[in-house]
């Protein structure tokens, strides 16, 4: 009788406890919110930070091939962040790198490998079914363990999410054509030809898919020719020099056999077609946009439901930044006079900042000494009205060294930036008068610099009334090439690497004449691998971009009023920033007086849209003449501050980052006056202590306002490009040597940077991070490289050298 009541009490405790149970899972998470990506319960801060870095350094160890290191931080997220798609795919990605012939041929561990994969890639597909990723990663394994007939019936699943993405179709008919199957083999040709359908502008397809048609004696062979004449237009005159083929006459040859049913001669003009052209660097670079590295995939960042989960600390007032007093900057001999422009680069490659100083009458170069007073290098009369001055590296003039170099990858080491590893800076002004370059030549003797003026004969002369150049490699074979706005319009000038430009304009659509930009900036500004300009005008206040189109053709996209833009396409100027963190470029820029912020967002791969434009309140109206506006990390905090012209002098506003709001907001820190106008002011670290200082023209002088810094942390980034051929050392020919136009990418802790390389160093504030966890380089030519746990306060590269043509950090 005692042992009944007592069976029921453990009856009626299992049920309350269940029950109990059943509440608190339920007051935790809502069935309807169960499992969803969209919603996280709360994220401590110490939690955030051990997360992010996960992420940071599993994505760094991942793009540098460590795979070992990089599958335990990426597990880790899995396990940390369940419902979220970014461990998955990034730890899938990861496994399939890791799935190589010999690894998946050795017993047992190849088995376990492939077990892995397959979990991983099945758990994906469960978390992101819509994505047509989850399955083209998926058919890739399958592909990698032999199993070609489980691979195309996954990229079937890919096309169905995606059937306008010309790389899946054309990756599909890659495995199609390793099938058994004589059928499958033939649908290889319709599988090719729907990629082209999607992709004609991509000479790769074109070259590829010609072979099909010419073999086929298809009327489709007409338009494919025809569409390779103009997309290898660029090309035409460098392969006549090296192969002493006509490619033009080739074509209209094919194009008559054509018309007489000569397929014979149509198919060997096709066959010799696709052997001269497929090692260009432009087919290359096409190459890749269909024959996708798993790399493409990777997620680089959390969602936005991630970063609205975390419980932030409260947010600090940025530190004020701290100058010394104002100073002329002091010359040895007599000072400059009537300045019209500064640069500040590293001339005499000897490490350290020079002062390129243009004048009325002539162009100089200063390099300070050691009692801090400025020493001519060497000046070069200009002859004529030029009112800036660029210093850009146009030859490639690598210095050799004997430092060994190794074959292969091997761990990066990093070490203070090496002068004698660099190529020579030469000097271009511009003006009413027009263009002229000097080069930069330096006597191996005596080291002594010099400034030689390299004659343009029919190129560059004809230009006059400059409005403004810049510098960007438009037609992806590793030169920097020239953009010009002048009273005429804007042109583009490729270079071909004897100090001569050829004019390229006709194969762009360009802005109107009547735009006249003052202000060209370069950024891959849609994210798709190629440089774009953003052009701005203080005189007609208009505002728009070029969109790289590739193969050296731009098309002219303005900033529109349907596209509520309004403030814009008034932008007299702008800078670059991703001011909400969201991995699509902002603009700070210049409306009449006053300083706006306009968002952007990237809805698709390749697209780009403004989201919001707003007054920047913290700022007083700017002032419009001459430079207007800069942004770099003052205070080293980690965030880019602004400073701007103002009716006293300059103003500073801090940036801060809100990461609740995903929005930097802007504190005015002060103004620094002046008794006369400004006329250019820089941000440069001149004296090399890791904080940026001001250098104005003001009043006919050079002056100087010294950061005195605070404790928190700093690194700066320089790029070389280089290729190893037997010993020696030369310019990369894939990439310009100081990575111009690159994308770095410095991700530690919540903090994340990006900016574009603009010259020979590109500098970071880390705020109370001791280490940069990840500085990502994404190369004009779009490969990646990570620098990892880099320390701080240093200025660094990687000393490392690849072979054949790879680029270096």
């Amino acid at each position: 009788m005692s042992s009944r009541p007592s069976h029921y009490l453990i009856i009626i405790a299992v049920v309350l406890f269940l029950g109990a149970l059943a509440l608190f899972l339920t007051l935790k998470a809502p069935p309807q919110q169960q499992n969803r990506p969209d919603v996280l319960g709360p994220i401590s801060y110490e939690k955030a930070e051990e997360l992010l870095r996960f992420k940071n350094e599993g994505i760094a160890y991942l793009e540098n091939e460590r795979y070992t290191d990089s599958d335990a931080l990426l597990e880790r997220l899995t396990e940390e962040l369940p419902t979220q798609q970014i461990g998955f795919r990034d730890l899938t990605i990861c496994r399939l790198l890791q799935l190589t012939p010999e690894k998946v041929s050795a017993q047992p561990e190849g088995q376990a490998l492939a077990q892995q994969a397959l979990e991983t890639v099945n758990q994906l597909i469960k978390i992101a079914p819509d994505s047509a990723v989850s399955y083209v990663l998926s058919a890739r394994i399958y592909g990698a363990l032999g199993q070609t007939q489980q691979a195309l019936k996954v990229f079937q699943r890919a096309i169905e999410q995606d059937p306008q993405d010309a790389a899946i179709w054309f990756e599909l008919s890659q495995v199609q054509k390793q099938s058994d199957n004589p059928g499958t083999q033939k649908t290889s040709n319709e599988s090719l030809a729907k990629a082209w359908e999607l992709q004609p502008e991509n000479l790769f397809l074109s070259l590829d898919y010609l072979q099909v048609v010419a073999d086929q004696k298809s009327a489709q062979a007409t338009p494919v020719f025809e569409k390779i004449k103009q997309l290898a237009a660029p090309l035409a005159d460098s392969v006549k020099d090296h192969t002493r083929l006509d490619l033009n006459k080739l074509i209209d040859d094919s194009l008559t056999a054509i018309k007489e049913q000569q397929w014979n001669v149509v198919l060997r003009n096709a066959r010799i077609m696709r052997n001269v052209l497929i090692a260009e660097d432009l087919v290359k670079s096409d190459r890749r946009r269909v024959e996708q590295n798993p790399l493409e995939f990777v997620i680089h960042d959390f969602p936005p439901a991630f970063y609205a989960a975390v419980e932030w600390p409260v947010q600090q007032k940025p530190l004020s930044v701290q100058f010394a007093d104002p100073s002329s900057l002091k010359f040895a001999n007599e000072s400059p006079s009537d300045i019209k422009d500064l640069q500040i680069a590293d001339f005499d490659l000897d490490g350290k900042p020079d002062l390129i100083v243009l004048t009325v009458k002539q162009v100089s170069v200063f390099k300070q000494s050691a009692n801090g007073a400025w020493e001519l290098i060497t000046q070069q009369e200009c002859g004529g009205d030029y009112s800036e001055v660029h210093a850009v590296d146009l030859d490639g003039d690598v210095q050799q060294t004997n430092q060994s170099t190794a074959p292969e990858k091997k761990e990066q080491k990093l070490f203070p930036i090496a002068p004698s590893r660099d190529a020579d800076l030469e000097l271009v002004v511009a003006g009413k008068t027009g263009i002229k370059v000097f080069e930069n030549q330096g006597d191996a003797k005596t080291g002594q610099r010099s400034l030689v003026l390299k004659e343009q004969k029919t190129t560059l002369k004809m230009l006059a009334d400059i409005l403004a150049i810049n510098f960007s490699d438009l037609d992806h074979d590793g030169d920097l090439d020239l953009v010009v706005s002048t009273d005429a319009g804007l042109s583009l000038w490729s270079n071909r690497g004897d100090f001569s430009f050829q004019d390229i304009s006709a194969n762009s659509h360009l802005p109107p004449s009547d735009l006249a930009a003052t202000s060209i900036v370069r950024v891959d500004w849609d994210r798709d691998v190629d440089l774009d300009l953003i052009l701005c005008s203080r005189q007609s206040k208009q505002a728009g971009y070029l969109e790289n189109l590739r193969h050296g053709r731009f098309r002219w996209r303005p900033f529109t009023e349907s596209e509520q833009l309004s403030a814009v396409n008034q932008f007299a100027e702008c800078r670059l920033a991703d001011f909400d963190l969201n991995g699509s470029w902002d603009l700070v820029g210049v409306k009449g007086t006053e300083l706006m912020l306009a968002e952007t967002k990237r809805p698709l791969p390749g697209s780009v849209q403004i989201s919001s434009v707003q007054k920047i309140n913290a700022a007083e109206p700017v002032q419009s003449d001459g430079t207007v506006l800069q942004t770099g990390d003052l205070n080293n905090d980690g965030v880019l501050d602004l400073l701007a012209s103002c009716a006293s002098g300059l103003q500073l506003c801090l940036g801060t980052a809100e990461r609740k709001v995903e929005q930097t907001a802007y504190l005015k820190d002060q103004e620094i006056t002046f008794s006369k106008p400004v006329q250019k002011f820089l941000l440069h670290d001149l004296n090399q202590d890791g904080s940026l200082d001001i250098v104005a023209i003001v009043g006919n002088q050079l002056i100087q306002w010294q950061n005195k810094g605070n404790d928190y942390h700093w690194i700066d980034v320089s790029l070389r490009a280089e290729q190893v051929k037997g010993e020696v050392k030369s310019a990369s020919g894939r990439v310009n040597h100081y990575g111009i136009g690159s994308l770095l990418e410095l991700r530690s802790g919540a903090i994340y940077q990006p900016q574009i390389v603009a010259g020979q160093s590109t500098h970071f504030g880390l705020g109370k991070q001791t280490v940069a966890e990840a500085i990502r380089v994404l190369w004009t030519n779009g490969i990646p490289v990570n620098i990892i746990n880099a320390k701080t306060d240093q200025r660094i590269y990687e000393k490392q050298t690849l072979m054949g043509s790879c680029p270096y950090l």
